[in-house]
């Protein structure tokens, strides 16, 4: 892959002065993505294999070159230490996967991978000339971060989401739900038996929840005293359904309110 600059953890390579010099040791390479790792058998006296499970088998990683090019001598700049500083504070982190983008690259702009970084320097007769970053990311594709915001203003609304995912199957979502009306708050998706409704009682009006289905948590903003979240709630979080044909959710919601979604779609590209 061809690029002069990335984006990691909110800013860009570029405003430390710095610019890619090449990517896995070559401008124009790029990196494997969404490897499977298929699990099959043969069963005894059968002439073909059968297909028992399938999973991604390593994450995206490559690794990226880069200088500090000075454009009047045509060359690259030796890195002191006063100017490797800031940037191995930047990219050299403890603290777990950060989002990283390509924002000039055709196409990639609106796509996150989430990644860490181990740096090299980069030596030449003894002085440091730039570095090399070995990112790893925590997943075998990029991201689209999507979002959806509607009103339902009667009860047993509807509202329709098409799940983008190049990954067919199950994609957690986050929603946030403020009731305008009392009462039991139950939200199906069509996707989905009944016995996976979400459910909850005691709501009252201009009551906001918030139902993490990638983590798995369920928030009552107002924490109210008189009843406990856990009490009323049936622990049952929302998700995106999709098959190779069909992407259509539609979501039913018991009482009058207005709702935020946001999630992660993938989308299976690699760096």
């Amino acid at each position: 892959m061809y690029v002069n600059d990335f984006e990691f953890d909110g800013k860009l390579l570029s405003s430390f002065g710095f610019s890619c010099m090449t990517w896995n040791g070559d401008p124009n390479a790029s990196s494997n993505v969404s490897n499977i790792e298929f699990t099959t058998a043969r069963p005894i006296n059968r002439s073909k294999w059968v297909h028992y499970s399938s999973q991604f088998s390593e994450p995206l990683s490559t690794t990226i070159e880069i200088g500090k090019y000075n454009c009047d001598t045509g060359t690259f700049d030796e890195l002191t230490p006063d100017l490797q500083s800031p940037v191995m504070r930047w990219l050299n982190r403890r603290d777990g996967y950060k989002p990283f983008r390509l924002p000039d690259q055709t196409g990639y702009s609106n796509l996150y991978f989430y990644v860490q970084i181990n740096v090299t320097p980069l030596m030449f007769g003894g002085r440091v000339y730039g570095f090399e970053l070995a990112v790893t990311a925590d997943r075998s594709f990029a991201i689209k971060k999507c979002t959806d915001s509607f009103t339902i203003s009667e009860a047993n609304g509807q509202h329709t989401i098409n799940d983008i995912s190049d990954d067919i199957g199950n994609t957690p979502i986050t929603m946030i739900v403020t009731a305008a009306d009392a009462g039991t708050l139950t939200i199906k998706n069509s996707r989905l038996d009944d016995s996976e409704a979400i459910v909850i009682e005691d709501v009252v009006a201009d009551e906001k929840f918030i139902l993490d289905g990638v983590n798995l948590i369920a928030t009552d903003v107002a924490d109210r005293s008189d009843i406990k979240m856990a009490d009323r709630f049936n622990f049952k979080f929302p998700t995106l359904v999709n098959t190779y044909s069909d992407t259509a959710n539609v979501f039913t919601f018991s009482i009058p309110c207005t709702i935020e979604v946001t999630w992660d779609s993938p989308v299976k590209v690699g760096f």
